[in-house]
């Protein structure tokens, strides 16, 4: 499985580290590239986000730039947030959009934990 995350340039390459150590693969997409010109609702398509079991969100802007696109999930699929302004916003949208993600719980790291190691350290996302 390979992961996409979305992160501010400065701070991608942790994010990669961490999730490399953990045993995932993942490209990396700094924010700053992704600009109003760009097809966002293409490359959410491209991702193919509605057959994922996993979708991790590492930042609010990367969850408001990507929400509107991303269709109803499965029953299978789960969401993670980085910290509380990236849960904030998914909890905002899914009390929009009820059966966006069949009323599924946003998986939050323990406070202190906002970044991708307190996300990787979650039980769920030992399994994958």
């Amino acid at each position: 499985m390979t992961c996409i995350v979305v992160r501010p340039a400065h701070k991608i390459h942790a994010s990669q580290r961490a999730f490399a150590h953990a045993g995932l693969a993942c490209v990396g997409v700094a924010v700053q590239m992704l600009l109003p010109k760009d097809d966002i609702p293409h490359l959410v398509a491209q991702a193919q986000l509605v057959k994922a079991q996993h979708i991790i969100f590492t930042s609010q802007r990367a969850a408001c730039l990507s929400l509107p696109f991303i269709g109803n999930l499965s029953s299978r699929t789960y969401c993670y947030a980085v910290g509380a302004s990236t849960f904030e916003t998914l909890a905002q949208w899914t009390s929009q959009h009820p059966f966006w993600c069949n009323n599924h719980q946003i998986m939050l790291p323990s406070a202190g934990q906002y970044h991708s190691e307190g996300l990787l350290a979650l039980p769920r996302l030992h399994k994958v």
